[in-house]
């Protein structure tokens, strides 16, 4: 392999990780922006005084969003 091939697969390899940590950085905010919806859902039920077992949603069980 040849300094310009090594190099070039190593720019390759840089960008691959830059792109991954970027998809992952998405990925992580559409989750927290699902859990945030059904935190939301599950205090709204509660704030309508509907019991746990028949609210929709999910309690904070990873602490709270900011609203």
């Amino acid at each position: 392999m040849t300094t310009t091939q090594t190099a070039a697969a190593l720019v390759f390899v840089v960008a691959a990780f830059g792109l991954m940590g970027h998809l992952d950085e998405q990925d992580a905010k559409m989750h927290q922006a699902h859990y945030c919806d059904m935190v939301s859902a599950w205090e709204s039920d509660a704030a309508r005084g509907i019991p746990a077992a028949d609210r929709a949603g999910w309690p904070p069980f990873d602490g709270g969003c900011e609203k």
